[in-house]
């Protein structure tokens, strides 16, 4: 925009370029000499940009993944998600996008792919999963100074609200049949919905008698200690059932600082505590059901039992609610006994006794 301030008498030129506005005085004072400056102001911008483009430098997707790995996931990410962005990338997106430049990838690569893994019969949400990676790799990217074409992704939506969890009955049956060395294991992640690899990883030091509680504040992950998935510590009260459990259970234990220990007092493997779940799924007439089964029961529950989702979230260390409204639909009368409310509501107003005007005396 163009215009003559009438508080100095001069044409000044209006802009913004970049998301900042540029306000200058035309060296040349006219209409006409100001719109000239104006457009001369557009096209040393956009001169600009294409020189800072061309310095970038291209690179294949091959190459790059493996310095994002190496230099970023690496660095700002558990182990367990380098792990997932390395399989990713190596069953996946390497094998279909292999040799393109990353300035070569366009949406219509991005649509292909997903059509290719739905064809193999692969989840819409690992699909979404997969693409995730792909921004990821193609923003950092971007940021270090590569040429990248960063294409729009439509993202599947996931219409899955299925969980599988274990009834009530069900549960009890599991621990009926679970091996007593595995009994306090498998109550303690279906009374605290805690993650296999925050069992694995629980000290004796955050378990609290006194106060009934469990502070979770480690991960374990393949024999790597580290922090929670979410990065944060949280602390679960323990039932009045668990808390024996667990005393007895320390009375017996071996020497360790872990909870759940090897005879030798080292740590459990994930391999360790796949087959005892499996043979009492088997013996008690069970679907075979996985350690996360026990956190979607445990989350489960405290849903069909009338606790809030807020309250859940917290118990199920959730960053965002929108995690814990998985389970909402395990709890139909929520909303009919919100409605039932307006109606108490009314019934109450229809039985108050009518309000009298008293006019004023003179």
């Amino acid at each position: 925009m163009v215009r003559k301030r009438k508080d100095i008498g001069k044409w000044e030129v209006s802009l913004y370029l970049g998301g900042k506005r540029i306000r200058r005085t035309s060296p040349v004072q006219t209409r006409k000499g100001a719109q000239q400056y104006e457009r001369q102001l557009q096209q040393e911008y956009l001169d600009s940009l294409m020189s800072k483009e061309s310095l970038k430098k291209p690179i294949q997707i091959d190459e790059f993944a493996v310095t994002w790995l190496e230099t970023y996931v690496a660095v700002n990410k558990r182990p367990s998600s380098l792990a997932g962005d390395e399989r990713v990338l190596r069953l996946h997106l390497l094998p279909f996008f292999s040799g393109k430049q990353l300035d070569e990838i366009r949406s219509l690569d991005v649509e292909r792919f997903k059509a290719a893994q739905l064809q193999k019969g692969m989840k819409k949400k690992s699909i979404n999963n997969h693409l995730a990676v792909l921004t990821k790799l193609l923003r950092t990217a971007d940021e270090w100074g590569y040429q990248v074409k960063i294409p729009a992704v439509k993202w599947f939506r996931d219409t899955s609200q299925r969980l599988d969890f274990l009834s009530a009955e069900e549960a009890n049956s599991l621990l009926l049949h679970v091996d007593k060395k595995w009994y306090p294991l498998v109550l303690t992640a279906l009374r605290t919905g805690m993650r296999r690899g925050e069992l694995i990883a629980l000290k004796w030091s955050c378990v609290d008698f006194i106060l009934n509680t469990i502070t979770v504040e480690r991960s374990d992950w393949r024999g790597i200690l580290g922090p929670t998935k979410n990065g944060e510590s949280r602390i679960l009260p323990m039932s009045r059932e668990l808390a024996e459990v667990l005393r007895r259970y320390r009375q017996h234990s071996p020497e360790s600082a872990f909870v759940f220990c090897n005879p030798d007092g080292a740590r459990l493997k994930f391999t360790q505590i796949k087959r005892p779940i499996y043979r009492a799924c088997r013996e008690a007439k069970l679907r075979k059901v996985q350690w996360h089964t026990f956190r979607h029961t445990f989350a489960s529950h405290l849903v069909m039992a009338g606790v809030g989702l807020k309250e859940v979230q917290e118990l199920m260390g959730h960053k965002t609610l929108s995690m814990t409204l998985r389970y909402a639909h395990l709890a139909p009368n929520a909303l009919s006994d919100a409605v039932e409310k307006l109606t108490d509501l009314n019934e109450q107003a229809k039985a108050a006794p009518p309000l009298k005007v008293i006019g004023r005396t003179a």
